[in-house]
């Protein structure tokens, strides 16, 4: 059934508003989720593809609007994982139980549309996820990306000279796969599932688990530590993977591997990694380049490389050890702490 032929049960007076404010308002909304409004918006109530802002994000993003009646609509940007955004104009007035109520029923219709068009996506992405990982062979040790990182390739394939990381939920199932190039350049394949997925590192015991944002910071934790760590890929994803592991290893020792953007506003590294930490009753573990720290390092895998495997595992002993598992540390309290390390 089309949505925008929907049968409301009340019919909605027209709002003093021009069809170029319906589309302004609109359009600022898909600004705000990081989506490119398409010229023009088509607003017919169905389902249409438009782009958003990254670089390689042609056609990850849908939208749909409707103008009759209250003009209502919704959007998603399937890179950010957020899912599904309803969207209604601002009437600047609260709307009558009537009026909400029909509402609902469009927004209902509309968010069923996007799951719909999301899990179709998804098992494409799947699909095709399983036939490149098949044909793709296995990393050679000297790749020029693990050269640079220093770090061993844990499993990992080549495709078309690119280094291929799986990309699993959490009991191994594989999704969709990232792709990094010689240079480092990272992108993930197209309409693959990345939020709440991992890659694992490591197949040792469950009693303790790392989670670190990108592959080659998981593999220097891994290789100082011999902990199994699970890659979330980016700091926005930390939580939902934490959330994951604890559902499914509820006994585990988690401990979040943070990257410190201490140079980067609201050092979102650190921010999101104590968030996670904090949900699951983890602790944070953040790298300590002491007094003569570099400009532009920021995680394990600089840490590793700044100062070595030991210095690895003993910021994330030191975690473990002074860790309250009751509560994350606050960002503060981790600030303080690496303060006071590095004037001693």
């Amino acid at each position: 059934m089309n949505i925008h032929r929907l049968a409301l049960p009340v019919q909605f007076g027209k709002p003093d508003v021009s069809t170029a404010n319906v589309l302004d308002q609109f359009r600022t909304a898909l600004v705000a989720r990081d989506i490119v409004p398409p010229e023009p918006i088509i607003a017919d109530g169905l389902l249409h593809r438009c782009n958003t802002i990254d670089r390689n994000g042609r056609g990850d993003a849908a939208y749909l609007l409707h103008l009759d009646g209250l003009p209502v609509g919704g959007f998603t940007n399937w890179r950010d994982g957020q899912g599904w955004q309803a969207w209604r104009l601002d009437l600047g007035r609260s709307l009558t139980v009537p009026e909400r109520e029909a509402l609902r029923a469009r927004w209902l219709a509309a968010s069923e549309k996007g799951k719909a068009e999301a899990a179709r996506r998804y098992d494409e992405a799947r699909q095709r996820a399983a036939r490149i990982w098949s044909a793709a062979r296995a990393a050679p040790a000297d790749h020029p990306y693990l050269g640079t990182k220093g770090v061993m390739a844990h499993g990992l394939r080549t495709y078309r000279g690119a280094l291929v990381v799986p990309v699993h939920d959490v009991a191994g199932v594989l999704h969709s796969l990232q792709f990094i190039g010689v240079t480092g350049d990272k992108r993930f394949l197209k309409g693959g599932r990345v939020q709440g997925m991992c890659c694992w590192i490591g197949v040792a015991s469950t009693e303790t688990i790392c989670i670190a944002e990108g592959f080659a910071t998981g593999a220097s934790v891994h290789e100082a530590t011999a902990y199994k760590v699970a890659v979330a890929f980016h700091a926005g994803n930390l939580e939902a993977v934490a959330r994951s592991v604890r559902e499914n290893f509820p006994q585990a020792r988690i401990v979040v591997c943070a990257d410190d953007d201490c140079n980067t506003q609201g050092n979102p590294g650190l921010t999101c990694a104590c968030q996670a930490a904090g949900v699951v009753g983890g602790c944070v573990a953040i790298p300590d380049f002491g007094a003569d720290r570099p400009q532009q390092v920021t995680d394990f895998n600089d840490l590793h490389r700044h100062t070595g495997l030991s210095a690895v595992l003993a910021a994330v002993k030191s975690a473990m050890d002074a860790a309250d598992l009751s509560a994350a540390p606050s960002e503060a309290d981790l600030r303080g702490a690496v303060a006071s390390n590095n004037s001693d």
